[in-house]
């Protein structure tokens, strides 16, 4: 598979309270590139 088809998936595990962690992780992201998280992934 050449470079062009690469994917980029992101997997999330946890809900209730071990969801947040994730969350703060995920929004930290944001945050840093300025970016939706939405927008960096594929799947």
């Amino acid at each position: 598979m050449s470079a062009k088809f690469k994917r980029r998936v992101l997997s999330i595990d946890g809900g209730g309270i071990r969801g947040i962690i994730p969350a703060m992780v995920l929004n930290y992201i944001e945050e840093r590139t300025g970016k939706r998280i939405a927008t960096m992934f594929d799947l």
